[in-house]
């Protein structure tokens, strides 16, 4: 066994008792936020102002953009007739989108049946998030 002096065991003692230095919650947040939902944001954002630009309004309403990951656009349409049109539509909306952004790196679209809303009384759609049971 090594000789332990009072000096080596007062040493090893504040090694044990030293907190990990670590980052402030708020500071890991701030960097994932920039580094991940910020810049997943933007591209969203750009490819709505396109989307709005290239499909007509018949179309619009019944589709809601709502992912972009690895260069997949995901598309929540909510009947099956607008579904199969946009599937028709896939390859020149793409090359289009391309076009209008280039910067987001768009390889592919998909086209998912899926409603991201609720209608009230009157017929109106009220957006629903997709943690809502009702």
């Amino acid at each position: 066994m090594a000789d332990w002096d009072d000096q080596k065991l007062e040493q090893v003692t504040k090694n044990c008792q030293k907190k990990p230095s670590a980052l402030p919650l708020k500071n890991l947040v701030r960097s994932f936020m920039k580094r991940d939902v910020y810049p997943r944001q933007r591209k969203l954002a750009f490819l709505a102002h396109a989307w709005q630009q290239l499909l007509p309004d018949e179309l619009i309403e019944h589709t809601c953009l709502e992912n972009i990951r690895s260069g997949r656009l995901r598309v929540l349409v909510d009947n099956a007739p607008c579904l199969h049109e946009l599937t028709l539509l896939k390859e020149n909306l793409l090359t289009q989108l391309y076009e209008l952004c280039p910067e987001v790196m768009l390889s592919d679209i998909k086209f998912v049946r899926g409603i991201w809303y609720k209608t009230n009384e009157e017929g109106v759609k009220i957006a629903k998030y997709h943690n809502d049971r009702q």
